[in-house]
């Protein structure tokens, strides 16, 4: 999964703005932890969530410029 992620950079790193990348690959930890919770019902603390949801949501305010 690390392999498919650092590729993925590399591809928008090189095609795209690099800002848009580097905040989408700043999301990786996120991705897992929410990834490990519906696939392998993992279970995240509340500071957790809570972390999760305002990653995501630092994540759409370059978008909304």
């Amino acid at each position: 999964m690390a392999l498919a992620a650092n590729g993925t950079y590399a591809v928008a790193a090189r095609t795209g703005p690099v800002t848009e990348a580097a905040v989408c690959a700043s999301l990786c930890p996120v991705v897992t932890a929410l990834a490990a919770r519906g696939l392998l019902s993992g279970r995240l603390r509340a500071v957790q969530d809570a972390g999760a949801g305002l990653a995501l949501a630092g994540s759409l305010l370059p978008a909304t410029d």
